[in-house]
C-alpha cells in the first residue's frame, strides 16, 4: 500500500512589526536553548543527572 504525500507552498508577507516580533521570538528561543545546553553540559561534567 503506497502513501500519497502532499505538500503545499505558502508565502507570508509580514509587516515590519511582525518581522520584529518574529525575530525577538527566535532570539529568545535561541537564548533559552543555549542556556539549558550549557546548564546540562555543566551537570554532565560534574557527573550529575540532567
Amino acid at each position: 500500500m503506497k502513501k500519497l504525500l502532499k505538500s503545499y507552498k505558502t508565502e507570508i508577507n509580514p509587516t515590519q512589526e511582525q518581522i520584529r516580533k518574529i525575530n525577538k521570538t527566535i532570539g529568545t528561543c535561541r537564548f533559552i536553548y543555549n542556556f539549558y545546553l550549557a546548564h546540562n553540559k555543566e551537570l554532565y561534567n560534574k557527573g550529575e543527572k540532567f
